[in-house]
Parts: structure tokens; sequence; C-alpha cells
């Protein structure tokens, strides 16, 4: 029997007139197995940027508690342009700061959070207005920070405060109508007056005293020279007027630790068994006299 002769073939050479090898034809198919994945992928993140990303929810967060009743969550959110469904990805932050705060130039907008896949969060500082300066002919409502929030007229300004359910700080001082602008603060060299009465403020706020909370314990500061008379240091005095009716006379100098030594005063009397210390809240007027806070009848 003759035996049959066995034909092999080599498939890493190339076949008869350039027509391809087996090689090439498993390397062509990775290629496209390549290709349909990077397409496959592709496809799956557009469909996930179309719905996983679309928003969902817009909240408010607040800095403060109280805030919120000042300016509503539903008006800072109409405010600022953001849409349900619109896809996270391409939320301008600067232009949702940009479109609040000019509604609202009382609100200072701190931050805005994306929290993926579909939520917003808008932090704001909504500016409380506590102190009414006249200003021209309008009254400007100046916040903490000396920030404009509004200018209304005298006739306005009863309705305002009753809208905001507490009666602002007035001084005695008044403003250049140009000075006072909405939504801009007013610069410290425009009043000497008003940085002694921005340090009074924030004097408060360190005992507690935040933003209208300070109306419930004092309506009216009134800046005076220092004539040196009581106190050796300090450009000005500040007469301070609480709403149950005694006035402190404190210097401009070491203000803080004025405040707090005049508010401890304060605090003890309205403790006090003493029949006599009664009316000393209701007038007359407290000096600090080198050792301790000394109550004046007028």
């Amino acid at each position: 029997m003759k035996s049959i002769p066995f034909i092999y073939y080599n498939v890493h050479t190339s076949g008869v007139d350039g027509v391809s090898t087996f090689d090439d034809g498993a390397k062509m198919d990775k290629r496209v197995l390549t290709l349909i994945i990077i397409f496959a992928v592709i496809a799956l993140a557009l469909i996930l940027c179309a719905t996983v990303f679309l928003l969902r929810h817009i909240e408010v967060g607040y800095t403060t508690s109280g805030e919120e009743n000042i300016l509503s969550e539903d008006k800072i959110i109409a405010a600022s342009g953001l849409k349900i469904n619109k896809n996270v990805l391409f939320i301008k932050e600067k232009q949702i700061i940009a479109n609040i705060q000019s509604k609202y130039p009382q609100v200072k907008v701190t931050n805005v959070e994306r929290v993926f896949p579909n939520k917003v969060i808008i932090y704001v500082t909504v500016r409380v207005p506590i102190l009414a300066v006249k200003a021209g002919e309008k009254y400007a409502l100046l916040d903490r920070e000396m920030f404009v929030t509004d200018l209304i007229s005298e006739s306005e300004l009863k309705n305002k405060s009753k809208e905001y359910g507490y009666e602002f700080l007035t001084v005695d001082f008044t403003l250049p109508s140009d000075k006072a602008v909405v939504g801009k603060q007013v610069s410290a060299d425009v009043s000497k007056e008003l940085c002694v009465v921005q340090n009074v403020i924030a004097g408060y706020e360190n005992l507690g005293f935040l933003n209208q909370d300070v109306c419930s314990f004092i309506k009216r500061i009134e800046i005076v020279e220092n004539n040196k008379a009581v106190y050796s240091e300090g450009d000005y005095i500040a007469k301070i007027f609480t709403v149950t009716g005694v006035e402190f006379r404190l210097p401009s100098v070491n203000l803080g630790k004025m405040l707090s030594g005049s508010y401890k005063w304060y605090s003890d009397t309205s403790v006090s068994s003493d029949v006599s210390d009664a009316k000393k809240l209701n007038g007359g007027f407290v000096i600090f006299n080198g050792e301790k806070f000394v109550w004046y009848e007028n």
C-alpha cells in the first residue's frame, strides 16, 4: 500500500498571491471586537448621562435658623434658573450664583454643590437687615456687614418693620445717597460713625445676639465725639439705647470688652432682688468709671 503524503501549512507565512493568513484574520477580529466594546461603553455613558444624571432634587441650605422666614426656599430655587430634568453635569455654578444675587441682593450664595447623581444643594446666607440709616431722601437698610439690602422711603419704614417682624435699629447720622447702593457694601471710609456702629453690632454678636436678635435688646445707637470728660481714650462715644430705656455710654476703644461688661451689669441688675434696681433698666445711663459700671439718673 502506498503511503499518503501529508501537506503541512505554516500559518505564520503569507498565502499565495498575498492572500491573508489565519493570523491576520484573528488580528482583524480583535480590532473589530475592541471597536464594538468602545462603542458600547460610549453608548452606555450617553444613556447614563441622559437618565441617571438628570436633576431630580433641589435643596437650599441656610446658614442660620430663621433665614428661611426672610426668603423662602421656593423663591431662591425659582431665581436660580435650575430646572428639574436638567443634566447635573452641565450645570454652571457661577450662573446660578449670579441669577440669585441679582434677583435678591440680600442673599449671599456661599456654594452650589452637585450631589451625584441627581441633586443640587444651594447654600445661602440671607442678609438680614437690622439697621436703618438715612441716605439722601431714602432710608438704607443694612445688614451686619453693612451691605445695603434695600432703599425705602420713610413712609415705607414702618411697614417694612412689620413685614420682617421686628423694629430696625436707628442711628443719628446720615450717609451720602450715592454711597448707599442696593447689593453693595458701604465702604468703611464713607463714615467713621458707621464703623463704630458695626463694631457695636459685632460685639453683641459675640454675646449671642445674631442678626435681628440684637434688635430685641437695643433700639438706637448715637455716635458723638469723645470730649475726654469721662473716657480718656477713643475718638467717639457710642450711646446705646436699650429697648427697656437704659442707655450705655461706651468709648470706641476696647468696645468689645465694654459691651461684655455692660451687658453683664444689665443681666445682674435685671435679676436683682433690690427694688431700687428695677428702675435702673427703664431710664438713666451707665458708664464705666475705671473700676466698675455705674448707673446715673438723667
